[in-house]
Parts: C-alpha cells; sequence; structure tokens
C-alpha cells in the first residue's frame, strides 16, 4: 500500500512540474501578448483576442489543467503514510478554495472574453471587454493566486515535517512563496502604493520559475526517500573522477534519482556493440560472502557440495561502435569504450537464472551517465583510465584506474596458458575446465531488482559465444575492491574471448513478489 502510494506522488509532483513548465511556456508564446500589463496597449491586447481566438483558447488550457495538477498532487499528499496529515489537509483545503475561485473565474475569461473582445472591437469600443478583464482579473491574479501562495507554503509544511526536505529548500520556500504572495496581494493595495501590472508580471513570472526549480528539489528529495544510497548495484553513489566544478556537476547528474525516474518513462531499445578481447577474471568465493552482494527479490546461484561457494566473475572488454540498433550505419561515428562488468550469478523466485551487476565501468562519462539514466540495474561508473590491451595475441593487460572517483579499481597482466587442471573449491563445483566455461559463459539475462516498486528486470542479451573460442589465461590480478567485495582472494581462473556480437534483445519486468 504504501509503495503504491509514493508511486503515486511520484507521478503526481512530476505532473505538475510539467504541466506548470508547459503553462510558462503557454503564457509567455500565446497569453501574454493579450495580458493587462503587458507592453501592448489596449487596443493591440484585444484585438490580439479578437483576431486570434483559437490561440487564445490554446493558451488558456495548460493552465485549467495546473489546477487539476494541483488537486492531484493534494490527493497524493493525503494518500501517502509518511505525509503527516493535518498540514496535507490544510494543504487540500486551500487547494480546493484556489481551483473553486480561479477556475469558473478562468474559464470565463477564456470563453466569454474571447467573444468579448469580438464585440468591443467590432463596436470600436473597448469598454466591455476593460470592464470584464478588470472583474476577472481580479479573482484570478489575485484572489485565487493568494489562495494559491498559501497552498504552497502548505507544500512546504507538509515535506519538511515529514523529514523529505534540505536546507536549500528552506531558502527556496521562503523566496518564492512569498513573491508569489507579493504579486498575488499587489492588486489589493491602495492605488498609490500599488506596483505596476507590468512589474507584477515580471514577478510572477519569476516566481514560478522559482517553483520550477521547486518542484525539482522536491520531487529528487521524495524519489531519494524510497531510492536510498547503497554499498554496491544500482544505488552505490557515482563520483567522477574529474575534480573541480565541472566534476562536481557531473557528480550530481549521476547521483540524480529524477533523470533515472524520467528514464523509466522511456522505451527500451536494442543495443548492439562488436565487442573484442573479452578478458574474464573468475574468482570462487564463500556464499556467505556473496550473499551480502544479493538484492532483495533474487537469490545466488550456490555452487559445490551443500551450495558453499558462489562464481563472482569481472568481465572487461573493448566495445565496438556502442549503440542503438536503429542507428545503423551512423553507429560507426559512436563511441568504442572499454567496459567492465563485475557480476555474480544469480536466480529469481521462479528459478529463472541470470547474472547481477554489482557494479560496470567505463571510460567514458557519457556512456556511462547514459547506462545509470537508462538501464535498470547498471551501476555503471566511470573509470579516469581503463584499458584492455594485448601484446603479441597472447599478453594481455587489464587495467581499470578511479582516480578520484567511485569506480573500482584493477590489474591484471595475463598470458595465453594451458587449460587448467581444476583443483579444491573448483574442482568441487565444476569438475574440470569445460564444465566451467559451460556454466560461466552462457549468460545471456541480467536481471536486478527495484525496490521500490518491489519490481524485476531482466534485460536479455544474445553473446552466442562458442566454448571453444574461450582461450585460457593466467597470471597477476591486483584488485583493492575485489578484495573489499569477496575478501582475501585466491589466484582466479581466466580466460579470453577474441570477440562477440553483444546484443542486447529486449527489456522485461514484472513483480519480484
Amino acid at each position: 500500500m504504501e509503495t503504491r502510494a509514493s508511486r503515486f506522488l511520484e507521478f503526481s509532483l512530476l505532473v505538475v512540474l510539467v504541466v506548470h513548465v508547459v503553462a510558462m511556456v503557454s503564457m509567455a508564446v500565446l497569453l501574454m501578448p493579450a495580458m493587462p500589463g503587458a507592453i501592448n496597449t489596449d487596443q493591440v491586447r484585444i484585438t490580439y483576442i479578437a483576431h486570434h481566438p483559437w490561440l487564445w483558447h490554446l493558451g488558456w488550457l495548460p493552465w485549467h489543467l495546473c489546477a487539476l495538477s494541483d488537486l492531484l498532487l493534494a490527493i497524493a499528499m493525503l494518500k501517502t503514510p509518511w505525509i503527516p496529515k493535518m498540514p496535507a489537509c490544510i494543504t487540500t483545503l486551500f487547494t480546493v478554495l484556489a481551483v473553486a475561485v480561479e477556475q469558473p473565474a478562468e474559464y470565463l475569461w477564456n470563453v466569454e472574453g474571447a467573444r468579448l473582445a469580438s464585440v468591443s472591437i467590432a463596436a470600436g469600443t473597448l469598454a466591455p471587454y476593460l470592464d470584464f478583464e478588470g472583474e476577472m482579473f481580479l479573482l484570478v491574479g489575485s484572489i485565487a493566486a493568494i489562495l494559491y501562495a498559501i497552498m504552497a507554503f502548505g507544500w512546504t509544511w507538509s515535506f519538511a515535517r515529514a523529514g523529505t526536505w534540505n536546507r536549500y529548500l528552506t531558502w527556496l520556500s521562503a523566496i518564492t512563496w512569498t513573491l508569489l504572495l507579493f504579486t498575488a496581494a499587489a492588486p489589493l493595495l491602495p492605488e498609490s502604493i500599488q506596483p505596476s501590472l507590468l512589474l507584477i508580471g515580471v514577478g510572477n513570472g519569476i516566481g514560478f520559475s522559482l517553483m520550477a526549480l521547486w518542484m525539482v528539489l522536491v520531487l529528487e528529495a521524495v524519489l531519494r526517500r524510497s531510492r536510498p544510497d547503497g554499498l554496491h548495484g544500482q544505488m552505490k553513489p557515482w563520483r567522477h573522477p574529474r575534480s573541480g566544478l565541472l566534476g562536481r556537476i557531473l557528480t550530481l547528474v549521476g547521483n540524480s534519482r529524477l533523470l533515472r525516474y524520467l528514464g523509466e518513462f522511456l522505451p527500451s531499445t536494442a543495443l548492439i556493440s562488436d565487442i573484442e578481447d573479452v578478458i574474464y577474471i573468475n574468482f570462487i568465493v564463500d556464499a556467505n560472502q556473496l550473499e551480502k552482494l544479493v538484492p532483495p527479490g533474487l537469490s545466488l546461484q550456490r555452487l559445490g557440495p551443500n551450495g558453499a561457494y558462489g562464481l563472482f566473475s569481472i568481465l572487461t572488454y573493448r566495445h565496438g561502435h556502442f549503440g542503438p540498433r536503429f542507428s545503423g550505419g551512423m553507429r560507426n561515428l559512436l563511441s568504442s569504450p572499454v567496459q567492465s562488468n563485475w557480476r555474480i550469478h544469480v536466480q529469481d523466485r521462479n528459478d529463472v537464472q541470470g547474472i547481477f551487476f554489482v557494479a560496470t565501468v567505463v571510460n567514458d562519462t557519457l556512456v556511462s551517465l547514459g547506462g545509470r539514466s537508462l538501464a535498470d540495474g547498471v551501476p555503471m561508473h566511470v573509470a579516469s583510465n581503463a584499458c584492455v590491451t594485448a601484446s603479441g595475441g597472447s599478453e594481455f593487460l587489464v587495467e581499470l584506474k578511479p582516480g578520484d572517483g567511485s569506480a573500482p579499481d584493477l590489474y591484471a597482466k595475463l598470458k595465453a596458458c594451458p587449460k587448467p587442471q581444476l583443483t579444491g573449491a573448483w574442482q568441487e563445483c565444476f569438475g574440470d575446465f569445460n564444465s566451467f566455461l559451460a556454466y560461466c559463459v552462457p549468460q545471456d539475462r541480467a536481471m536486478s531488482t527495484q525496490t521500490w516498486y518491489q519490481q524485476s528486470t531482466k534485460q536479455e542479451i544474445d553473446l552466442g559465444i562458442p566454448l571453444e573460442s574461450c582461450e585460457s589465461l593466467c597470471g597477476d590480478v591486483v584488485s583493492n575492491s575485489v578484495t573489499d567485495l569477496i575478501g582475501a582472494f585466491s589466484p582466479p581462473i581466466c580466460f579470453r574471448v577474441p570477440k562477440v556480437k553483444f546484443a542486447l534483445e529486449r527489456v522485461e519486468r514484472g513483480s519480484y513478489q
């Protein structure tokens, strides 16, 4: 119930934000030429309405929708368990009062105003429209606007009491709602101290722009409440390795819950890449250690006697023009970053098997930000430097340098070697090297869960790697990040796949309950 209410609140905040931004554009483009206090004379304003009634009607439509969106948000706040009921109820009361005053007057100004504008122009006198406009402006631009400003103070009260708040919102609320309250009350002041209608209009424009920013920050705070930071996976904090102002801005973007939320509304796209030199570095790990990395809704694929072990793998490779299938020949213009996937083998409650990305790394900032915003379960970080280099076709260097960023580190110097004879835990789990490859390689499904929706996501991937193409490697592997994740590790089993045709075919979502 709480999950459903939170989703309703998130969606309502987004609707309010989008509708109010559209309404501001509509005011500036369609309504402003006819608004009192604009730079146009009364004759020009009224002529505009009379000659362009459908532009006038179209301009008012988003403002009618603004009232509906405010009512939608009031209902969502009442239904959300973690928002205190008293501020939510008082906010709802002022929302209803504001809509009740504004919408009938706004509708009349829209419909009857267009008729009176035509009548006034035809009769050669502006009085019929100007008298009517004065009454409507008082109701819409002053009385209803005061009620809406009080409603906005109620928004602040509600979210601040709920603890979904920050100090920037405190200052922004004080400035924005006070400004909108002043511009609403200004027409009621004595004429001697009353600001001009042009100044009131400018104040409203600034106030509504600040309100859009307020909505962005509140929606971000609400989304962070249901999507808190994690120690690993998709919700692990992202940090760009670059220092300075640009690095801080990129870090802010990379951690934005709002951008990820907006990405959920976009359809999934088939992605392809001509991958080269896929280096697998594989560890057998105590299952209890790996269980700490498994998200709710999934379970670890346990291996060996009594399920005592699990497999942790790192795949690092060079992309070949990674991008959407529909880009066709234009894909040759796209980048070919180095990517590293840190993964464990999991299954859902229906025994559907796949892999879960504990972390992913690329050396391309745009690819990293795109992956985090558009792909569920892709905890994509950006390395300051990453490489997969081959020397003579038999020696390979894999290196991930995080710099000051949040990417994991890795150094592996490997060379071709005969297929290993499995011993110890490896032998207990797989028996021989070929059986290990048959388990490790054909993993064509990435799985993740979004606990805030109690949802699972399956990304169906086509790799089609022939097991005979896997070339055994051995050498030195050093990584502080691996030690942090799985503890002290024994020498891993490594191998290389020279070429892979990667294709992300489709994405499936459903409840994991």
